[in-house]
């Protein structure tokens, strides 16, 4: 038993974690956006709206980046860059 829980405790920490590509969705998503850094792409329909930045604060209805620029969450999406 204890080596089930380990393993299952091992596989939600790498869930926790940012992989290059990966689509910020959920808000535990750009939870771990603000912590680890990544740097993020923001876009509308595939096209980019301005130059990758970091994500440094959100709410159920935007996402502020580091660079002073705010988005909807709805209408953009919200990537990590490769």
């Amino acid at each position: 038993r204890r080596s089930s829980t380990l393993a299952l405790e091992d596989r939600k920490m790498d869930d926790n974690v940012l992989k290059p590509g990966q689509e910020l969705i959920e808000d535990n998503d750009f939870e771990l956006a603000i912590i680890e850094k990544p740097t993020v792409v923001v876009s509308q329909n595939g096209m980019r709206l301005r130059p990758p930045s970091v994500v440094s604060a959100y709410n159920d209805f935007s996402v502020s980046m580091a660079d002073g620029s705010v988005f909807l969450r709805k209408v953009n999406k919200f990537v990590t860059a490769e």
